[in-house]
């Protein structure tokens, strides 16, 4: 087989869990999170700040200043990003740039947004702020497969068991070109009381990078868009029939679907390559 994965023992360049709130967080949520920084220092020991201002116009009294956001991270040998958690406007991520296995990261990931969620909820009771809900909890793999070929012969078919039928036919026939393409689906999730969609978007980018050669990104987005915004205990307190948290299982669903997405693009030889059984 011509093409590689990225890492020695998987194709993951990048995982990211997020929650979308439906409001950016403000001023006093951010200072709670990042008064977090000591009790996660062991894993996330740099933390970063960027500096916002508001300007008001006109004679209006300007509303509560929107939070600085907050980056708590490590960092691989080399200087680059390895983990971090990052809390931007409406927005919570955890990155993982450094994959090993979803059962060893995802207790980390589960951790830090619950501890998170804690402080923006009781730093909104404080201050007397409007209720922060959860709109949206998602998952985004990002995979990358390396050309070892002529590059005038990189084509995907090389890679693939067969034609995915979430690719165009002139991708998939293309040869020795660079191409783009984007394909989303939206079905209903089912989650025990939960009423939400299933936005389901999937990159294939096949480009040529300098000092890299031609790879091709496989980047698969998975939200859960809630038909009405979530108390944060509904997510990361109230136990389901199971005994699991909501998070968990949302977590646990949306990458499932993204594992089952790679054994129906990719051929025995290459789930073994990268740690994942055919089954």
């Amino acid at each position: 087989m011509t093409f590689r994965p990225v890492n020695p023992r998987n194709a993951v360049l990048e995982a990211v869990v997020l929650l979308h709130f439906d409001r950016p967080v403000l001023a006093p949520e951010a200072a709670a999170v990042r008064a977090l920084h000591p009790r996660v220092k062991h894993d996330l020991p740099r933390l970063d700040e960027l500096q916002v201002a508001t300007i008001a116009f006109g004679p209006a009294k300007p509303s509560l200043p929107p939070g600085a956001p907050v980056s708590m991270a490590s960092f691989k040998k080399d200087g680059t990003l390895e983990t971090r958690v990052l809390l931007h406007g409406p927005l919570l991520a955890v990155n993982f740039l450094l994959y090993t296995r979803w059962d060893e990261l995802w207790p980390k990931a589960s951790a830090w947004i619950r501890m998170v969620v804690e402080a923006l909820g009781e730093a909104g009771t404080k201050n007397g702020l409007p209720p922060l809900r959860v709109s949206v909890c998602g998952h985004q793999m990002i995979n990358v497969f390396v050309w070892e070929g002529d590059g005038s012969g990189v084509t995907v078919k090389e890679l693939f068991a067969q034609k995915p039928h979430r690719l165009a036919d002139a991708a998939w026939n293309a040869a020795g070109q660079a191409w783009f393409v984007v394909h989303s689906a939206n079905e209903p999730l089912a989650v025990e009381g939960v009423h939400a969609a299933l936005i389901d978007s999937l990159s294939f980018d096949l480009a040529e990078e300098q000092r890299v050669g031609w790879r091709l990104r496989l980047e698969q987005t998975l939200e859960a868009r809630f038909a009405e915004p979530l108390a944060p205990e509904a997510l990361i307190a109230k136990p389901l029939e199971d005994g699991q948290i909501l998070i968990d299982t949302l977590a646990g669903q949306l990458h499932h679907r993204s594992r089952k997405l790679m054994r129906s693009l990719l051929p025995a030889e290459m789930l073994e390559r990268i740690g994942m059984d055919a089954s």
